[in-house]
């Protein structure tokens, strides 16, 4: 949003790159996701009978597993965008701590609390700016992992069909019915749920991008007009050159960088 009052109608190129390096972010941060997470499922569930001597699940729950995360059948892309809204409360979360450290000196405080004289200057100067700079996304990380654990109780307590789908959990989901599930029938359901991790992916990050955009806008008293001009400039962009909204171009470096749960 500051990008945006400062480039506005000015110079919506330089706006365009902030938002192509905020989308190649993202699409590494799903990579991360799904690159640790259905391994590392898949590799417990081939382990488990040879540790344990049972399978990991049941044929019907590995069925239910993949059925989760259907993106037609089931509720998957909805809750997927309830899982978008906590990703959105935790930066909330975050930038309000990240706020607080900055506001009450946290580093200097820590570096000479009585309470830490046992680790000495150094240790507790190291720790104070170690936390200082991590405290809003320790805290907005703790958030988002109560909100993902909660939000299913609502269903227990409410009788309400809610719950969430986060592109981690689903591609953890597809990744332990590899080895649950005869070659025939994993074929027939693989597709689908494979759409259903990518329609999950994208729900989670454009509930997310798009609330927290909304909140900044609406924060510095902008409209929407700069932000139409925006999408049709990317829209362009994205038909000339759609790899460089995955991929850094040659010779280049970005010169802001965005985090993502």
């Amino acid at each position: 949003a500051a990008t945006l009052e400062d480039a506005r109608p000015r110079d919506l190129h330089r706006l365009g790159d902030l938002v192509q390096n905020v989308i190649r972010t993202q699409f590494i941060a799903v990579l991360g996701n799904v690159g640790l997470a259905f391994p590392v499922a898949c590799l417990i569930a081939f382990a488990w009978p040879e540790l344990f001597g049972v399978a990991a699940a049941s044929h019907e729950k590995a069925m239910h597993l993949l059925q989760d995360i259907d993106p037609i059948h089931s509720g998957a892309l909805f809750f997927a965008a309830i899982a978008g809204i906590g990703l959105f409360l935790s930066g909330l979360v975050s930038g309000y701590f990240d706020n607080q450290a900055r506001y009450h000196d946290l580093a200097p405080r820590i570096g000479a609390a009585p309470a830490l004289r046992w680790l000495g200057k150094r240790r507790a100067k190291q720790l104070g700016k170690y936390l200082d700079a991590h405290y809003g996304a320790i805290l907005g990380n703790l958030f988002f992992g109560i909100y993902l654990g909660l939000v299913g109780v609502l269903t227990v307590l409410t009788g309400l069909p809610v719950d969430i789908r986060h592109v981690a959990f689903a591609s953890a989901n597809l990744g332990t019915t590899i080895p649950l599930l005869d070659q025939e029938t994993f074929i027939a359901l693989a597709p689908w749920a494979l759409a259903g991790v990518v329609g999950i992916a994208l729900v989670n990050l454009i509930v997310s991008f798009s609330l927290a955009l909304y909140v900044a806008l609406k924060s510095r008293g902008l409209g929407m007009g700069a932000i139409m001009q925006l999408a049709g400039l990317l829209g362009k962009r994205f038909l000339q050159r759609p790899l460089d909204f995955i991929a850094p171009p040659k010779g280049k470096s970005t010169s802001r960088q965005t985090s993502s749960h």
